[in-house]
């Protein structure tokens, strides 16, 4: 599911506005794993526009939560978890009809 994090990423020591397209896995009503080797850092706040198949996007501002690096760990995929911060109730009823 296609995931934009609309917002400022870090390079360096100073900061890049930009807007970064992921796509999302194990998505719920309080967050979702966004696979990407590009990683933002631990406890870093976001604002995502998550894709719903016909359906308006949900815009939601998100705390990254997990940070993941491919082949750490046993893990095969590197990405981040972010958990959901301020989701509209109702929005929060769109994903759960999705994920149900």
């Amino acid at each position: 599911m296609p995931v934009l994090v609309a917002d400022s990423c870090a390079e360096g020591e100073g900061r890049v506005h930009a807007d970064v397209r992921f796509d999302a896995s194990d998505i719920s009503q309080s967050g979702a794993f966004v696979r990407s080797s590009l990683l933002f850092e631990l406890g870093e706040l976001l604002r995502l526009e998550i894709s719903l198949p016909g359906e308006p996007p949900v815009r939601v501002k998100a705390r990254v939560a997990r940070v993941v690096r491919g082949g750490s760990s046993g893990e095969s995929q590197s990405g981040m978890g972010v958990e959901f911060l301020d989701l509209d109730p109702a929005d929060r009823a769109r994903i759960l009809a999705l994920v149900r």
